[in-house]
């Protein structure tokens, strides 16, 4: 990919979700409100989903990110 100086020296400032419509490019600030792409997000929605009684089963949206 020859792109020329990256927003902020950032690799991972795009990325892509699967929004229901596809795989689709967006912005870090856009993707990171995701809890496939964002860590504390995930653990937040987990220790939520355990609180409610929940297995803290983990998306099918994660596992398929985790296999590339």
């Amino acid at each position: 990919m020859g792109s020329s100086s990256s927003k902020n020296s950032d690799p991972y400032w795009w990325g892509y979700i699967d929004d229901g419509k596809g795989w689709t490019a967006r912005p870090k600030s856009e993707y990171m409100k995701t809890p496939a792409y964002n860590k504390q997000l995930r653990r937040q929605m987990k220790q939520e989903s355990l609180a409610k009684g929940g297995s803290g089963h983990i998306s099918m949206a994660e596992q398929s990110r985790k296999q590339w």
